[in-house]
């Protein structure tokens, strides 16, 4: 899996993915897009991500087999 930027594209649904962004701390989060804004998914805050925040993002991994 390689980091996509969001300049490319953005997720085609709205999932979580793993994001990455300069402005967030240079830190792997998790957040969801709507094709539009970009979400924290925290159930308490659920909060929008200001843009330009999120600069790449990869989908999940597949779970490990059991």
């Amino acid at each position: 899996m390689e980091w996509i930027s969001v300049k490319d594209r953005l997720p085609e649904d709205i999932s979580l993915v793993l994001a990455f962004g300069e402005n967030y701390h240079d830190a792997v989060f998790f957040a969801y897009s709507n094709k539009v804004d970009w979400f924290d998914p925290d159930i308490v805050h659920n909060s929008k991500i200001d843009k330009g925040d999120v600069t790449h993002w990869m989908p999940l991994p597949e779970p490990p087999k059991q």
